[in-house]
């Protein structure tokens, strides 16, 4: 008696839960579709997540739809939206994998100062990773970070410095400019860090360089990458029901709907 009424108790809630989850869907959708950011950033959230259920996987989840709304906020310019949706390319996340897209959006966001899409940039120019290996802008996106004080990009700026690589011309003074930015004591810091240091520092003493001879790269970085428009993943429309195996129908007749996928379980 206690299991059915327990039972009982859940699905109710679960009820309710579903039908305010699929209320905020439904109102934020008549704003996001009119272009309205903040709607169209919560119905991603909203996909991505889904409600929160008790006991039960099929909660509205949708991340197929939640990446084109997520999108749809992007190309308004949202910061934060293009990193998302750059991440969701890179590691398709409800979509197919597309690197040129996630490059796309990591630089729309790297250009008003993301720091992780600027990281992120950075290596696939690096490693080649769907965008035409580059070393002069991978450089250019590590010297940003370090400009902003990310210790790995410091250190990577650095070294390529100090060794000479990727086609720079070895500069002691330029690398001892970034590297002495690092507490050689921290046990993050890199196990060759102190010895680079004592070399360096060895030979010069960074007081009496003028300011004028270390000159940070500039290079602006040019995007040579077309635009690919999405790929058609989204809906021009919103579910029309759910089923119970937790599918969507986008039917707008009532006939057949969820037949082969257990029956309707909400209507929308």
């Amino acid at each position: 008696m206690i299991i059915i009424c327990g039972y009982l108790w859940t699905d109710n809630h679960n009820r309710k839960l579903m039908k305010n989850f699929n209320h905020q869907l439904s109102h934020h959708y008549k704003k996001a579709v009119q272009g309205e950011l903040s709607s169209q950033k919560e119905l991603a959230r909203l996909y991505s997540r889904g409600a929160d259920l008790f006991f039960s996987n099929n909660n509205g989840k949708n991340l197929h739809t939640s990446a084109y709304w997520y999108e749809q906020a992007a190309k308004q310019g949202d910061m934060d939206c293009q990193f998302t949706i750059a991440n969701i390319y890179e590691n398709g996340i409800g979509i197919q994998v597309n690197l040129q897209n996630a490059n796309y959006w990591y630089y729309q966001a790297s250009l008003q100062g993301d720091s992780l899409s600027q990281h992120r940039l950075a290596q696939n120019f690096e490693n080649g990773n769907g965008i035409t290996q580059s070393y002069q802008d991978a450089m250019y996106w590590y010297t940003k970070l370090a400009e902003q004080g990310n210790k790995q990009a410091i250190y990577k700026v650095g070294v390529v410095y100090d060794d000479g690589l990727w086609g720079f011309t070895e500069n002691n003074e330029l690398a001892l400019f970034w590297l002495d930015k690092l507490d050689p004591n921290n046990k993050n810091s890199p196990f060759d860090l102190r010895s680079r240091l004592i070399i360096l520092k060895n030979p010069i003493d960074l007081s009496k360089v003028q300011a004028n001879q270390i000159q940070i790269p500039q290079q602006q970085y040019t995007n040579t990458n077309k635009y690919y428009s999405s790929e058609h993943y989204g809906y021009s429309k919103e579910p029309t029901a759910q089923c119970w195996d937790g599918t969507y129908s986008y039917s707008l007749g009532k006939r057949g709907v969820c037949s082969r996928h257990g029956g309707v379980k909400y209507w929308f």
